[in-house]
């Protein structure tokens, strides 16, 4: 069965987001799940970078993979879900997570982001899990 996502793969991407920010570029990376395999990171191969966009060539998931978590970067502009990311993640459930306020040095405390689950064109935002339980106070 599926355990939690490893926070390590987030705190990965932060310093990946962090990092194409300081070029001013957005950047993207996949958490994917084998019920065989377990979790793995997996940075897509990048087609074109910009400060408001990134281009990827698709994985090609074969065996038992299954994209979980799409997370992708907006540099130092807020977290929020474009219409460019509207159209791709449209076709499988997955879950979204964009990142915003990106910066070399800064901590998940300190940064803009949003999650969502997508599901064939339907899109249910949320609080991130680490954000959720600051505001519980754990």
């Amino acid at each position: 069965y599926c355990k939690s996502i490893p926070m390590a793969f987030i705190e990965r991407f932060l310093q990946q987001a962090n990092h194409a920010a300081e070029r001013s570029v957005e950047t993207i990376a996949w958490i994917l799940w084998s019920p065989s395999k377990g979790w793995k990171y997996l940075v897509p191969e990048i087609l074109l970078q910009t400060a408001v966009r990134v281009d990827y060539r698709w994985p090609d998931l074969r065996d038992d993979w299954s994209l979980v978590v799409d997370l992708h970067s907006h540099g130092s502009l807020p977290a929020r879900f474009s219409r460019d990311d509207d159209e791709s993640d449209i076709g499988f459930p997955h879950f979204s997570v964009v990142l915003g306020h990106c910066k070399p040095g800064r901590g998940l405390e300190e940064i803009d982001h949003s999650l969502r689950l997508c599901l064939c064109g339907y899109y249910f935002e949320d609080k991130l899990p680490w954000k959720r339980e600051k505001e519980r106070g754990l």
